[in-house]
């Protein structure tokens, strides 16, 4: 059963095939298009179901091949870029044909305990079994 909110741990277990997960990643690509919301009028991003996840890609072996190499160059490029960002931020690049590129730096987030988790404080308010 998945623990809420606890994605660093669930990211770091061993799936059934063996492979070790890839850690939970910091900085993400997604691809879409901005609109306000027709409630509050707050500008919103639309995005893929899943963006791409850039900090936990794997480099590949460049060779001899010059593309492969600035394929890596330009993921280094990126990720330096990235490690500006504050938690949270999301940049926006607009390109052509009303489609929008978001960069975002997840949100770092506190671990859950019993103190501080709004699912457990909510039993508190549970009655208790009753004979009937």
């Amino acid at each position: 059963m998945a623990i809420f909110g606890n994605s660093t741990a669930l990211a770091n277990t061993t799936p059934m095939n063996g492979r070790a997960k890839k850690p939970a990643a910091k900085f993400w690509l997604n691809f879409g298009y901005r609109t306000a919301d027709p409630e509050t009028n707050e500008p919103v991003f639309i995005g893929m179901p899943m963006g791409i996840p850039l900090d936990t890609q794997e480099k590949r072996s460049a060779g001899a091949s010059m593309l492969m190499q600035a394929k890596n160059a330009f993921l280094d490029k990126v990720l330096s870029d990235c490690e500006s960002m504050t938690p949270g931020q999301e940049l926006y690049l607009e390109v052509d044909g009303g489609y929008c590129l978001q960069l975002r730096r997840v949100a770092e987030r506190e671990e859950a305990t019993a103190d501080n988790n709004g699912f457990i404080a909510a039993m508190g308010s549970l009655g208790g079994f009753k004979a009937a």
